[in-house]
């Protein structure tokens, strides 16, 4: 199997890169125009601490950014039987995550919803979303889809609820997230509200 760098190169979307970074460069600057102080040093990256430069908003873009970056390396680079592979421990770790969060968690703003780590706060339920996605699909391509039964069913129910109602505070309605009823469909009947 050719792992070489080219062939990363050419199995890349090219133009939805550059469409990308061109949407993250022009929400960085409409950040940097909404928090702009005249009182800001000329060149705060060369005369301000790390602690001093996290008050601003466009440095803690900047930093979300790059922690981005970082993450889709990662995602190219690992090999998708990886995803297979550890899909159900990711969401093992993830359901655990959501449980203890509650109580490590400092309040902010009333919940006890985000995670600090150093100078970030991560809210584990947003990458719920993700790990349940990725056990989801893990799911559903182990089961015969045209021969499934209710018993599947309700597992996947399991697998999509599970994180949903360990994220749920009714305190904090930013805190709910909504998964698309689109993991009903494979049964073929419509979700109705």
């Amino acid at each position: 199997m050719n792992s070489s760098p080219a062939r990363y190169s050419r199995s890349i979307d090219w133009p939805t890169v550059l469409i990308y970074l061109l949407m993250v460069g022009l929400g960085w600057l409409n950040v940097y125009a909404a928090s702009y102080s005249p009182d800001a040093p000329a060149s705060p990256l060369s005369s301000l601490s790390f602690q001093e430069l996290m008050a601003y908003d466009w440095f803690k873009q900047i930093l979300w950014v790059a922690t981005a970056v970082v993450l889709i390396v990662i995602l190219l680079v690992v090999d998708y039987k990886a995803y297979d592979t550890f899909a159900f421990v990711l969401y093992g770790g993830m359901i655990l995550l959501l449980v203890i969060t509650p109580f490590i968690a400092r309040p902010i703003g009333g919940s006890r919803s985000w995670l600090e780590l150093g100078p970030m706060r991560l809210q584990p339920a947003e990458l719920a979303k993700f790990v349940t996605a990725l056990a989801a699909s893990r799911y559903m391509a182990s089961i015969n889809l045209r021969q499934q039964n209710f018993r599947d069913q309700l597992v996947l129910a399991g697998i999509t609820l599970l994180p949903r109602c360990l994220s749920w505070r009714p305190m904090k309605p930013g805190r709910r997230w909504y998964l698309p009823p689109s993991c009903w469909h494979i049964s073929g009947r419509a979700c109705r509200r």
